[in-house]
């Protein structure tokens, strides 16, 4: 509920990659922390390439 209310979609508005983009952000993950309960995380742009490069 709280990542439809930071992002502004409309009830079942799907979140598109452009809409990512705009907000400075291009992926997400979700992770499980309870039964039937997620949480949404956003990256900034190029996060995960500078956390692949980081790696290798």
């Amino acid at each position: 509920m709280a990542a439809k209310g930071c992002l502004a979609l409309k009830e079942g508005e799907l979140l598109s990659y452009d809409r990512l983009q705009i907000l400075g952000k291009d992926s997400v993950s979700i992770s499980k922390r309870d039964e039937g309960e997620y949480e949404i995380n956003f990256a900034k742009i190029d996060a995960y390439e500078h956390f692949i490069k980081a790696n290798l």
